[in-house]
């Protein structure tokens, strides 16, 4: 304990002594213990703790499944209560499902998004609210008093906090709730609610339709398992209760589409679509964080060297190999855990950059930060960064002779070269890996970004309403109401057009809207009831839509004014299902039918394939009806504008106050924040990977330039003969320069080895890419062979300006 007291304060006086290089080894630490430490801040909250609930490991979500093409299915009212009574593995089965209103009560009329929930929702989660209270059990009865519980985050929003809440009174849906409690922050999954409601309040759930019809499968039921029950009991009771509902309805389960039943980790789906891109993203940071630690070890050995002098003495005042081990460790892991503070303080003033980025594609996000786990990885980090750095110095043994002869100069050590070249090589190596990565990333995002999605988001402004169902009861209504706001918005003078849509590209609110799964009647052919369209959606638009959003029209006709009410029932349809129907064929005038021949619709049009969900995947068939003749309550109103710039939400509040002061509106964004929002995560990971790369490439400029430049200073003596035998500057510079291109060819070709692996693993996950491209390739190897020639010409060519009686006099 007395030596390692003495080593610490001899250690500090050494870094005093030498502020510059201890500053560069610092600096060093710090970006690679920091970049691992944010990141694994990340993973952390994201994918190593658990859910902030109660016994997470043992929450699920029940769901339904078609057997014949694995098609995920939500639960009806019937099949929820089947499975509460015939299971015998759940503690409690909860159901949920999610609907959009207008409160009144405040200054503003709101759209609040609502779950809707049974009493049981909160128990199985273990979530306790901060005021009030919560549902209970005979508020679940159809009847019961309309009660609701607001988010934290709404009640700070929209109440200001106020601690009175608690039965205060708000209409909904034409009827007064009674505000009855407050929640805590918590990670909302699968949709971010402002309010929850309890089941018989929602006038859809308690509708005599939701109640027996069982084609109705608009909820999700989230459960809590039995401490004794497993994943493959719960799975096989589930199936055999599915079978016997397929035997005891047979008319509600076709024998198209058999169901199956199973559950699913609450965990492991809040987190799956992310986990690779995390991993990932750790992965790459830790190979930063080893290229800081040779880069560290490097310089390490440079002081070393430089050192011998101080060694031998020490060795031959009777001072053991370990004595001196520890005193290097000592002063390594010091560096290391200053390193370690620093980086953790960058990660902390990072954290809020994290939090953001990573909201736009997980509701887990508030759960990032700076905890216990975080704080003891950095420590482990600090300390092993230190161990790696100092080890290998501290394995060297001084030879006293040699190192009392030298008088404290750096002395060339053939193992120890050996070393720092190896650890060069492989700076170069994992620098390539990185490089390469980053720019596989950057290219795939490029693409994505360039994806032909069969519409043109530019100028284009989106203002989402959803109609007070209580007011605007019928579709009549709903359309004149709607028509009323196409022609006041037509009259806005930046407005080049404009049109209405149920849902648009990338929308994340209605996108799941209108899922089509059945067989057609089509007017040329006779009916199959086993031809079923797979991934279909119907779509209601009014005129003008298509033109706002440049979609292209390849055969016939856009939807018109005049295709209202009173005309024939029209559609347009997209470009595959055109060819999926009527291959080599032209598909207008074609009738087609969705309840086996009683009513027709027309195709009137036919437009390229439009990507609604994700640029990434293949347009699904599409079918758009007319807006006028089929009204719908939720819509955005799509505007295309003659300029950057414009405030359309302000005139649009405006225009909707004026026809209907009692109606707010939902959302708004542009279209291409729609499409910038879809790729969010691929551009987190694109954009952490370039800094990485960055980082990584200066830490390598710095290695070869203290390895290089080190190199000249021990082989000055030899540079000074060279000289004074004849040779020019040109032939030193050459020998300089051609000592690091090898070693950097050398990390090169390792690196194109690592890289392709990784490569091979990254490019699971990345749109469109191939692991070896050789574009990405040419340019990585293009950037470390500049940079390596740029870092080895400072010191090649202060060797060639050396004066050789000087060199030689010095050694």
């Amino acid at each position: 304990m007395e030596n390692i007291e003495l080593d610490i304060r001899y250690a500090l006086g050494r870094f005093r002594a030498q502020p510059i290089s201890t500053l560069v080894i610092v600096l060093m630490l710090a970006l690679g213990i920091g970049a691992t430490s944010a990141i694994f801040s990340v993973v952390n909250g994201l994918l190593l703790q658990a859910t902030p609930f109660d016994d997470s490991d043992r929450l699920v979500i029940l769901e339904q499944i078609e057997k014949n093409t694995g098609r995920r299915l939500g639960l009806s009212v019937p099949e929820l209560f089947d499975y509460r009574e015939q299971s015998s593995n759940f503690e409690s089965i909860a159901e949920y499902h999610n609907m959009t209103f207008t409160m009144y009560g405040q200054d503003d009329p709101l759209r609040v998004r609502t779950g809707v929930v049974s009493a049981n929702f909160f128990d199985i989660l273990g979530i306790q609210p901060i005021l009030g209270r919560l549902f209970n059990t005979d508020e679940d009865a159809i009847g019961a008093e309309p009660l609701v519980i607001l988010t934290y985050e709404f009640w700070q929003k929209e109440f200001a906090g106020r601690k009175d809440i608690t039965n205060l009174s708000v209409e909904m849906n034409n009827r007064a709730h009674k505000v009855i409690g407050v929640l805590p922050h918590f990670p909302q999954f699968p949709d971010v609610n402002d309010v929850y409601m309890a089941v018989p309040s929602c006038p859809w759930r308690s509708s005599e339709g939701a109640l027996t019809n069982r084609g109705m499968r608009m909820m999700r039921s989230f459960a809590k398992l039995k401490s004794e029950a497993t994943f493959t009991q719960v799975n096989q009771e589930l199936s055999s209760i599915s079978d016997r509902l397929y035997q005891a309805y047979p008319d509600a389960y076709t024998n198209q589409s058999p169901l199956d039943a199973q559950v699913l980790s609450l965990n492991e789906e809040l987190v799956k679509e992310n986990r690779p891109y995390l991993l990932t993203l750790l992965a790459t940071t830790l190979l930063l964080f080893l290229i800081a630690c040779a880069n560290v070890t490097n310089l390490t050995l440079s002081q070393h060297a430089k050192r011998q002098r101080e060694f031998a003495v020490r060795a031959s005042l009777g001072a053991s190999r370990w004595r001196l081990a520890q005193l290097l460790l000592t002063e390594s892991i010091l560096l290391a855990l200053v390193g370690g503070l620093l980086g953790l303080t960058a990660a902390y003033l990072g954290l809020d950059f994290l939090k953001s980025f990573a909201s736009h594609f997980t509701s887990l996000a508030s759960e990032i930060s700076l905890d216990t786990n975080v704080m003891l990885f950095a420590l482990v980090v600090s300390i092993l960064a230190g161990i790696i750095s100092g080890l290998m110095p501290s394995l060297s043994q001084p030879n006293l002779t040699s190192a009392l002869k030298e008088g404290g100069k750096a002395s060339f050590s053939t193992r120890n070269g050996v070393v720092r070249n190896s650890l060069l090589v492989f700076q170069f190596a994992l620098s390539l890996t990185l490089l390469v990565g980053a720019g596989l990333s950057l290219k795939s995002l490029n693409k994505l970004q360039n994806v032909d999605g069969g519409f043109n988001s530019e100028k284009v402004e989106i203002v989402q309403m959803d109609l007070n169902w209580s007011v605007y009861e019928n579709p009549r209504q709903r359309w004149q109401f709607s028509q009323k706001l196409l022609s006041e918005v037509k009259q806005l003078p930046y407005v080049e057009s404009v049109g209405l849509g149920m849902t648009y590209p990338m929308d994340t609110v209605a996108v799941n809207f209108g899922n089509l799964r059945q067989a057609l009647r089509l007017d040329d052919r006779d009916y199959n009831p086993d031809d079923v369209l797979e991934n279909a959606v119907t779509r209601r638009v009014s005129h003008g839509y298509f033109e706002t959003i440049g979609a292209r029209l390849l055969q016939g006709r856009f939807i018109r004014v005049e295709d209202d009410e009173a005309a024939r029932r029209v559609a347009v349809i997209n470009r595959s299902l055109a060819e999926h129907l009527w291959p080599n064929k032209s598909a207008i005038n074609h009738r087609i039918s969705f309840d086996n021949g009683e009513n027709w619709v027309t195709i009137i049009g036919v437009v390229g394939d439009i990507k609604e969900r994700l640029l990434s995947s293949p347009a699904d068939f599409q079918i758009y009806f007319s807006m006028a003749q089929f009204p719908v309550g939720h819509f955005g109103i799509l505007a295309k504008t003659k300029q950057a710039g414009v405030d359309f939400t302000a005139d649009i509040r405006d225009i909707v106050a004026q026809l209907d002061s009692r109606q707010p509106l939902s959302k708004s964004e542009s279209l291409q924040q729609a499409v910038d929002n879809s790729i969010s995560l691929q551009q987190f990971v694109t954009q952490l990977l370039g800094i990485f790369s960055g980082l990584a490439l200066l830490i390598t400029i710095s290695g070869i330039s203290g390895v290089m430049g080190y190199l000249v200073n021990i082989r000055s003596r030899e540079v000074g003969i060279r000289m004074a035998i004849g040779a020019d500057k040109s032939s030193v510079i050459k020998l300089i320069l051609t000592y690091g291109l090898k070693l950097t060819l050398l990390g090169l070709l390792l690196g194109f080895i690592t890289a392709f692996c990784g490569g091979v693993h990254l490019t699971e996950y990345l749109f469109e890419s191939e692991a070896f491209d050789l574009g990405v390739y040419a340019t990585a190897l293009s950037i470390l062979l500049i940079v390596s020639i740029v870092a080895c010409f400072t010191p090649a060519y202060k060797a060639s300006s050396i004066e050789p009686m000087r060199a030689l006099k010095s050694n």
